[in-house]
């Protein structure tokens, strides 16, 4: 099993962090978006679809991050069980120079009419003993990380209607969807590309694309937008 004490160890030798049971990650070619390919984890000209967010090896694209990290998945209680994810957030947020991982939450009470349907999409047929056993777990694990990590993690308790499930790290973006259904996000379809996102944040800072932007450039900016008013509509929590 490997530990952080190994993690660091890479951190200092300036290698990839080690992870349990790793696997190599399938980055996304530089070509553009093109066709997809519908097997789990494979690509055809830039772009890939995933079949179940288990086979996106999200561990070590994780510790591999030396930028940034949005995380906008509604509740964490699952990274919290889930030593591998804990340990890829500490080696990315032990990285010389990492900027900010950024989470974005939702409240467990709320004038939100939008909340108990929203919860039933992320956790179908769940009462409400266990969903709010779950709250818990991510609101312990989120303190957690920000008092480990002082000054590198931010966290928003959003007011906005979650949208999709997405994870940006550095220049990629991974996202699935919500869904109707008695299967979770988690068994869904999931697609990664790259994109320029710190060219797409700014945008979403001034409130609109720029007039040139091609339409995959669109396309990737309305996550980057949808994240950044998910951050715009919060409350930030101060950890």
């Amino acid at each position: 099993m490997v530990g952080l004490r190994s993690m660091r160890e890479a951190q200092r030798r300036n290698v990839p962090c080690p992870l349990r049971g790793w696997r190599p990650l399938l980055f996304a070619a530089r070509n553009p978006v093109g066709l997809w390919s519908f097997a789990s984890g494979h690509q055809q000209q830039g772009g890939y679809v995933y079949v179940g967010i288990h086979t996106v090896s999200l561990p070590q694209a994780l510790a591999e991050a030396r930028k940034r990290i949005i995380l906008n998945l509604a509740l964490y209680d699952r990274f919290a069980r889930s030593p591998d994810l804990c340990d890829a957030l500490s080696c990315a947020l032990g990285q010389p120079g990492f900027g900010r991982l950024s989470i974005i939450t939702i409240p467990f009470i709320s004038r939100k009419a939008w909340l108990d349907e929203f919860l039933q999409l992320l956790r179908p047929g769940q009462g409400i003993a266990e969903t709010e056993h779950e709250f818990a777990a991510s609101r312990d694990f989120i303190v957690r990380l920000a008092v480990r990590h002082e000054g590198l993690v931010e966290v928003y308790e959003t007011r906005a209607l979650p949208c999709v499930p997405c994870i940006i790290i550095d220049d990629r973006i991974i996202f699935g969807h919500y869904a109707h259904a008695t299967v979770p996000a988690e068994q869904g379809y999931w697609f990664s590309v790259n994109a320029p996102v710190d060219e797409l944040l700014m945008w979403a800072a001034s409130g609109r694309p720029a007039a040139d932007a091609t339409p995959r450039q669109l396309a990737a900016y309305r996550f980057v937008s949808d994240c950044h008013n998910a951050m715009r509509q919060a409350k930030r929590m101060l950890l």
